[in-house]
């Protein structure tokens, strides 16, 4: 079996995608199931949040190897804005749809 070594790159594409079809998903499931979409949403955001990640920065802090710390620091900043920057494309993007929906049929 082949091992692939993933870039940052690759993780941050991998949860903005991810957050923007859960969003979309909780959107649609709110109005199914006539509930808030919060419900659906942080279901969907537990298991997009670093926390492994953030576990190991603060154990690269405590060891003093403050370079990766950084690394990862940085990481998961990223990583946060951009679970909330596809959360919020998600919504943007259901809306979209549903207008130009609305105005193809007119």
């Amino acid at each position: 079996m082949f091992k692939k070594e993933c870039s940052f790159q690759d993780v941050i594409i991998a949860t903005f995608i991810a957050a923007i079809i859960g969003s979309c998903i909780s959107q649609v499931l709110s109005i199914l199931y006539k509930t808030p979409a919060v419900v659906f949403i942080l279901a969907i955001l537990a298991p997009l949040v670093p926390g492994y990640l953030s576990y190991r920065t603060t154990a690269y802090f405590v060891t003093g190897d403050y370079s990766h710390a950084m690394v990862n620091a940085t990481l998961v900043v990223i990583l946060a804005l951009v679970i909330s920057i596809g959360m919020a494309s998600g919504t943007v993007v259901l809306r979209l749809y549903h207008y130009l929906q609305k105005h193809r049929s007119s």
